[in-house]
């Protein structure tokens, strides 16, 4: 039983793409932390790929198009999602704080809950189906009466023109033949564009107008989106609150370090080959910053700091 459950704990852990050989030697709080991290990204993803399934499907009525096309688009925005999360998380590197609010990171926060809110309304409309089925009959019925209005007055000036003609004592046979021929084309036509105006409007599934509609009616709906943001945030959360001083954040740190300032290394190692090669001549790379490659601190500033300090201990020591 205990090697189940840490083979489904170490599943989770990969499901959050964090490393499970570093999460393995944390604390018991830190490892059922990401634990829940990952069983809340799967919860999320399983609901991306319903919503969007439910979202083709009343889009091109068709549950098979739905079932295909709605998981390769879920899949799209899972992993969107997992990027955006992988983005919030915690900056280990040494890094200037920004002097003002951080805005990048706060268009990041809203791509979550916008992405949250757009998983949200086809579910929300799944859940109502019959307060949107009536929605959609009525925004059905009123469209085509708008059409059906819009069609008739199209062809309401020509005919009219024809009666008048035709109401005329002096007009020969051959023009009256000729107008009576026009004016039943006129009638065939509109009885066509009617047939195709109803036809449109059976097939339309008016998402998005019945989607509006249907938060005007329950404005209380927004409830249930502002849920799925939390959850939708919920393992961000999580995973902004793991303590900086747990072992899984200070060996983090440790590898990103030696990541970045290896490959820093062999960068200038490379260079100062290259620069041999073409040149013929052995350079030295000369940095402006102490700390590169973070460039934190110019040298100029590091000389300063020492010179002071410097000072500092000539005038204790005189003392």
């Amino acid at each position: 039983m205990t090697k189940l459950l840490n083979s489904i704990l170490y599943f989770l852990w990969n499901v959050t793409g964090d490393d499970p050989r570093l999460i393995k030697s944390c604390s018991q709080k830190v490892r059922l932390m990401f634990g829940l991290i990952g069983l809340l990204i799967i919860i999320i993803i399983g609901i991306t790929i319903f919503s969007v399934q439910i979202l083709i499907a009343s889009l091109f009525k068709s549950e098979l198009f739905g079932v295909v096309i709605g998981t390769f688009f879920a899949f799209i925005i899972s992993v969107h999602y997992l990027l955006l999360l992988q983005t919030l998380t915690p900056n280990l590197l040494p890094h200037k704080k920004p002097k003002f609010i951080n805005v990048s990171r706060y268009i990041r926060f809203g791509s979550v809950i916008f992405l949250s809110i757009f998983i949200a309304k086809p579910i929300e409309i799944n859940l109502f189906k019959k307060d949107a089925s009536l929605i959609l009959q009525h925004l059905k019925v009123k469209t085509l009466t708008k059409l059906e209005s819009s069609i008739s007055a199209s062809y309401k000036s020509e005919q009219d023109f024809i009666a008048e003609q035709l109401s005329k004592e002096y007009i020969s046979n051959n023009i009256r033949v000729k107008y009576e021929a026009h004016l039943r084309d006129l009638k065939a036509q509109k009885s066509i564009d009617l047939v195709k105006a109803k036809k449109v409007v059976d097939n339309s599934t008016f998402f998005s107008q019945k989607l509006i509609q249907l938060n005007r009616d329950k404005p209380w709906m927004w409830i249930i989106s502002s849920l799925f943001a939390f959850l939708f945030l919920l393992p961000i959360i999580l995973k902004i609150n793991i303590p900086e001083s747990s072992i899984y954040m200070q060996d983090k740190r440790l590898i990103e370090r030696k990541i970045v300032e290896d490959h820093y290394g062999f960068t200038r190692s490379k260079y100062q080959e290259l620069f041999f090669q073409r040149h013929g001549r052995l350079i030295k790379m000369s940095e402006r910053f102490v700390d590169a490659p973070y460039n934190l601190m110019p040298k100029l500033v590091a000389d300063k700091k020492n010179s002071e300090q410097k000072d500092l201990i000539q005038l204790i020591y005189k003392k």
